[in-house]
């Protein structure tokens, strides 16, 4: 008996999760943005555009390991 390990990892949430990782870092920027200085809103904001680029289909192989590797900016 076989068990391929990999198919089971591509759940349907998993670029759901991703994308609320991209929303967050824009989010908690512009929050410390307004308490702090401004331009670092646009920093997240450059920072996000990067993180959802990289997000993709679960049918196209986007699993949760990529996403917790790409929250953490390790190379894929």
């Amino acid at each position: 008996m076989s068990y391929d390990i990999h198919v089971t990892e591509r759940v349907a949430y998993a670029p759901f999760f991703g994308y609320m990782g991209a929303a967050s870092v824009q989010i908690f920027t512009v929050l410390g943005a307004a308490y702090g200085t401004g331009i670092i809103g646009i920093y997240g904001l450059v920072v996000a555009m990067v993180l959802k680029s990289k997000v993709t289909s679960a049918t196209e192989g986007y699993t949760l390991d990529k996403n917790e590797m790409k929250m953490s900016f390790s190379n894929e």
